[in-house]
C-alpha cells in the first residue's frame, strides 16, 4: 500500500508524518485515539466482515476493506438506508 502524501509548496508530507507532528507537538494520544475508534464490538465486526462500511459517532463511517480500516468518512445521504434517506427528504 502506498502511503498518502499531501502537497504543500511543492513539498510531499506522508500522512505519517501529520500524525507524528500532532503526537509530538500537540501531545495527542495517539494510543488512546486508536483504543477509541476500535473498541471491541468495531474489531469483532471487522473479524466478521472484512470489508464492510461501519458506522460510528453517529456521523462518522469506518470504511474497511481487507480487514483494514482504510479511512473515516462523514455520513451523506448516499451511505444510508434509503427508508432514512427518504425520511430525510421530507
Amino acid at each position: 500500500m502506498t502511503p498518502q502524501r499531501r502537497r504543500v509548496r511543492g513539498v510531499h508530507v506522508t500522512e505519517h508524518a501529520i500524525v507524528r507532528y500532532l503526537e509530538r507537538h500537540y501531545g495527542l494520544d495517539i494510543k488512546a485515539l486508536l483504543e477509541e475508534l476500535v473498541s471491541p464490538e468495531i474489531a469483532a465486526r471487522i473479524q466478521q466482515f472484512p470489508n464492510c462500511r461501519i458506522g460510528i459517532k453517529g456521523d462518522l463511517w469506518l470504511n474497511v476493506k481487507e480487514g483494514l480500516i482504510v479511512t473515516v468518512e462523514p455520513s451523506d445521504l448516499r451511505h444510508k438506508p434509503a427508508t432514512q434517506q427518504r425520511r430525510n427528504a421530507d
